[in-house]
């Protein structure tokens, strides 16, 4: 039995918070926004899943403190979560990912390779 890797990327704008003046610009302490990232077709079982900042507008004046993660990983998809803590100000973020996984078995269809 052997299975077929599958790839699968996307870029999602993960917030805006500038102009609303939203919470990863104005708060304080521990902050943390999420957003569910649904694959065009599902994987046979959980993929792996890499993230990376693709674009980032942030206030110089304090560190700059971010940790992206995939979390609730499925065959279907996963929360893509940006944390942040103390005084850092983060207005826009925009992150790709890549999900890496089993697409299906291939003795199902028939072929040998």
């Amino acid at each position: 039995m052997s299975s077929t890797v599958r790839f699968e990327s996307g870029e999602i704008a993960l917030f805006d918070h500038i102009e609303p003046e939203g919470p990863m610009w104005c708060g304080r302490g521990d902050r943390m926004v999420a957003s569910r990232v649904a694959f065009k077709n599902p994987f046979i079982s959980k993929p792996a899943i890499q993230v990376a900042i693709s674009a980032i507008d942030a206030a110089k004046e304090q560190n700059l403190r971010l940790r992206l993660s995939a979390e609730q990983i499925s065959n279907d998809g996963f929360l893509l979560e940006a944390h942040t803590w103390d005084d850092t100000r983060i207005g826009r973020l925009s992150v790709s990912w890549l999900a890496v996984g089993p697409d299906r078995d291939d003795s199902e269809t028939g072929w040998n390779v």
